[in-house]
């Protein structure tokens, strides 16, 4: 069942009984991500709306103060850095002075990691640098190939990058893909990358340069594992995250993301067994 735009069954009066119903919206419903390569695609581009808000929006998962909001959160397709769009038809304080909208992007803010705060640029103009310096960057992603995936007519790489053996850069990478963990998995957090027993997967679509043969790797999903050490010659990695970009879900990718990391654990002789924290029911 499609969502409402309007809060239901949900009490919208303040307490001196004014009915601000049309001002207020439930943040998946007023919240979409897009995924983009360049500044002409923007418009164009599909998006989707999070499965989950109240890290950002509250328990009640409610946005107060704007008439039609929409909250067009832009990503970066590769580099997954984020530009918040917010449009709306009216605020509520030019109806109910008293009342003061939510403060959206201070929220957005909130739950940015205090050591990239930057993941977030404050422009459009900033956004459209960050897309052109993508373009530039066509080197291999970092880490190990451990798996190839084809489905259909798309192709799929997975990367290893172990603990002890991470760039700068790719921290700053996996902390602005588990942004994006906060609107798909309940409970999300950054992980401690600092933490050695901390191993990364990242799930690439790879496709040619526009007009060359060079490979472009996109983000399509990426999964981190904590190793449980029973001793020195024996592990058993525990899934902490493991999430698909809203854009590949529901095509068969996870399944064959998953047998592809299954297939790693199983050819590690250290390896005993592979857990998870928390089992969602899409994982299986």
């Amino acid at each position: 069942m499609e969502r409402s735009m309007v809060v239901e069954d949900r009490e919208m009066l303040t307490a001196d009984g004014r009915d601000i119903s049309e001002y207020q919206i439930l943040g998946q419903d007023a919240v979409f991500l897009k995924f983009v390569s360049d500044i002409d695609s923007m418009d164009s581009a599909p998006g989707y709306h999070p499965e989950f808000v109240h890290q950002h929006f509250g328990e009640q998962e409610t946005i107060t103060g704007f008439k039609n909001l929409k909250v067009t959160i832009y990503y970066t397709d590769r580099s997954l850095y984020f530009w918040p769009k917010i449009e709306h038809e009216g605020v509520i304080s030019q109806k109910f002075p008293d009342i003061v909208p939510d403060d959206i992007m201070l929220k957005l803010k909130e739950n940015l990691p205090d050591w990239h705060f930057e993941c977030m640029v404050g422009s459009l103009q900033e956004f459209k640098n960050r897309l052109d310096e993508q373009k530039k960057k066509l080197t291999m992603p970092e880490g190990d190939q451990i798996g190839a995936i084809r489905r259909d007519d798309k192709v799929f790489n997975v990367f290893k990058v172990k603990s002890n053996d991470r760039s700068e850069d790719f921290d700053l990478l996996i902390t602005r893909a588990e942004t994006l963990s906060l609107w798909y998995i309940d409970a999300a957090d950054y992980t401690d990358n600092s933490d050695w027993r901390f191993d990364f997967f990242f799930l690439y679509e790879v496709v040619e340069a526009e007009g060359t043969k060079e490979k472009i790797y996109k983000v399509a999903g990426y999964a981190v594992t904590c190793n449980y050490h029973m001793d020195i010659l024996k592990k058993r990695p525990r899934f902490a995250h493991i999430m698909l970009l809203p854009h590949y879900r529901k095509s068969g990718i996870g399944a064959y993301f998953l047998s592809e990391l299954n297939k790693h654990f199983v050819a590690d002789s250290k390896v005993v067994d592979v857990t998870a924290y928390h089992k969602s029911e899409q994982f299986s």
